[in-house]
């Protein structure tokens, strides 16, 4: 089976040549959820219909590859370590409580549609 790089699959999908922060969007999900080319392609795609969106999620992934990599490296004292640690976990709160409010609403206003 030959395997199709995200590139490809986003130049089916858009027609065109790709944006660049498009591809790095698709490529790092690909990475970051060892997902396969053809649904990191999907996803990107789909966000990229919200720009402000998926940079913001470029971003984010971005920042965790380069903290990660520091954080590996142990050359942080231990309080930057933690200081690190404890926004990580509460910017992850956020969102998630983000996520679930936005879920809540999204199943509320379905529920009273149907």
């Amino acid at each position: 089976m030959t395997h199709i790089s995200v590139h490809e699959h986003l130049m089916v999908m858009t027609e065109e040549e790709t944006q660049p922060w498009l591809l790095e969007l698709g490529q790092m999900l690909r990475d970051l959820g060892d997902t396969d080319s053809a649904l990191a392609a999907s996803l990107a795609y789909d966000l990229s219909r919200n720009p402000t969106i998926a940079q913001g999620l470029r971003e984010l992934i971005h920042g965790y590859q380069i903290i990660k990599d520091e954080l590996n490296k142990d050359s942080l004292t231990s309080i930057q370590t933690q200081t690190v640690k404890n926004a990580i976990k509460r910017i992850s709160i956020n969102l998630d409580h983000l996520s679930s409010s936005s879920f809540m609403e999204s199943s509320i206003k379905g529920e009273g549609n149907g």
